[in-house]
């Protein structure tokens, strides 16, 4: 099968890597993998490990630069409506797709949340605006499109939708290796918004070194005060993301909305406990506190030390994690989005 897939940007090398940009890299890869013919339609370059080819909608490399912006994202589809798709089978959008109006076959599209519950989540007054608008051009996505699916159950239940389907991960990088010989915390998201480095940072200087103060923490994360038990990371690949996760002794996520949460899964599938804030995301890929912990922000410090200080209890969610994770292999998920297209191809031809 000839599959397109559609997003803003790919990851980068020394670049924070967006969640759905990592999915669709992922995704586009196992499909290669299961013998089918990819080519991602994006404004960068492919990663050093694609497997699927690449085509760059315009020759402008101003314009690349200026649509892959955050205010020039929401012009993305517009601009895209005078570009030519290469051929394909089946087109799957990951992204701004409400402005394309040109024909280009059948057509799936991927909501990897809610642009709403981004919106509650956000306390920047712009972004609060722009995650309305996309909300709004949300609704219009699943009106054009043959089929919707949806990254975690609750964005379903939101958007009343049926077709769920997961993010995914490659055992052979995410896997299980040896803990680091002194308290390691690991944290990927940002210093502000709705990922709350800056919460996490807070509470470990102020609280758990004063009674653990060989800890370290390590952040994936941009804007980070510097302190000797802090350790920052920015753009890594997949390989040495891998390698923080699974040589931490816990995964702190103090987020507040995460419409499925891949870093869950990344830390489960190497072998790594959880503790994280409330959100949807963590209610239905921990399965609401089965496969690692959920603290409120008034026990998140007490639980972060427990957690530290107790072995037998890591090493209980460290198992249960595992066990989860088989749920999310790429192998599984390539399998799940084939079925879909083959299903939109037999509704359409």
């Amino acid at each position: 099968m000839k599959i397109g897939l559609v997003i803003e940007y790919l990851p980068e090398s020394g670049k924070k890597l967006g969640g759905v940009s990592v999915a669709v890299h992922r995704l586009a890869n196992g499909l290669v993998d299961a013998g089918n013919e990819v080519v991602v339609v994006a404004l960068n370059q492919a990663p050093a490990d694609a497997r699927y080819k690449v085509h760059l909608p315009f020759k402008s490399k101003w314009l690349c630069k200026a649509l892959s912006g955050y205010i020039g994202q929401q012009f993305y589809s517009i601009f895209l409506n005078f570009c030519n798709f290469p051929k394909a089978d089946i087109w799957h959008f990951h992204g701004y797709d409400h402005f394309i109006l040109k024909s280009v076959g059948p057509r799936v599209r991927t909501l990897h949340g809610s642009s709403f519950r981004e919106m509650q989540a956000t306390t920047n007054t712009m972004r609060k605006l722009l995650m309305f608008l996309n909300y709004v051009w949300e609704h219009i996505t699943i009106a054009r499109c043959n089929r919707v699916l949806c990254i975690g159950t609750e964005t379903a239940s939101f958007f009343g939708l049926k077709h769920v389907v997961d993010n995914p991960f490659d055992p052979k990088v995410f896997r299980p290796s040896t803990k680091s010989q002194h308290p390691q915390i690991f944290y990927n998201g940002y210093w502000t918004g709705r990922k709350r480095g800056s919460f996490l940072y807070d509470i470990f200087v102020n609280q758990v070194l004063p009674v653990v103060p060989n800890a370290e923490l390590v952040m994936l994360c941009n804007d980070v005060p510097e302190h000797p038990n802090v350790t920052v990371l920015k753009g890594i690949p997949d390989e040495r993301l891998a390698q923080a996760y699974s040589t931490a002794w816990l995964f702190c996520y103090p987020s507040i909305y995460e419409g499925f949460g891949m870093a869950y899964m990344e830390a489960m599938a190497s072998g790594t406990a959880i503790l994280t804030s409330p959100n949807t995301g963590a209610d239905d890929v921990l399965q609401k506190g089965t496969y690692g912990v959920i603290a409120d922000d008034c026990n998140f410090a007490a639980v972060l030390l427990n957690l530290l200080q107790n072995e037998h209890e890591r090493n209980q969610l460290e198992q249960l994690g595992l066990q989860r994770s088989a749920d999310f292999h790429i192998e599984r998920v390539v399998e799940q989005h084939l079925n879909h297209y083959h299903a939109v191809l037999g509704e359409t031809n």
